[in-house]
């Protein structure tokens, strides 16, 4: 089985063939120092990656840290997209972050995403941030 698939939801789908194994909608959750990237399979929200800050030595103050992080995740949603593993995109994330990245993402991540949600969820537990994903996200 796929390692994609992490949450018993995504792992039953998969198993009875009712989803592929390449996503087309994505969902990034991210503050200034983590992010998590869920996968929507037939309603339900099902985390399929985290991603931490890498930590670069000269960066010590926290401004450009944060727009560092920023950085790296828009290098790697395109890198992502221009491999095709995505079509559509949510950003859910902290305010500061979401600042940095309407500035840095490019062209073809920009023509994806398809909402931007301006608040932290980073925090919460994974049942409960997939639960509030599917509140916020009706689509």
């Amino acid at each position: 089985m796929c390692s994609l698939f992490h949450c018993d939801t995504c792992r039953k789908q998969a198993s009875c063939g009712s989803i592929d194994a390449t996503p087309e909608f994505w969902v990034l959750v991210a503050d200034t120092a983590q992010a998590k990237l869920f996968v929507k399979t037939l309603g339900a929200y099902c985390e399929r990656e985290e991603i931490r800050y890498v930590a670069e030595p000269d960066l010590e103050t926290k401004p450009y840290r944060d727009y560092a992080f920023a950085h790296q995740l828009a290098a790697r949603l395109q890198r992502d997209v221009g491999m095709k593993r995505f079509d559509r995109l949510v950003i859910v994330g902290a305010p500061s972050l979401m600042e940095d990245l309407r500035y840095i993402l490019g062209r073809e991540v920009s023509a994806r995403v398809i909402a931007e949600i301006d608040t932290d969820l980073i925090s919460l537990p994974p049942d409960q941030l997939s639960a509030k994903l599917g509140e916020l996200l009706w689509f």
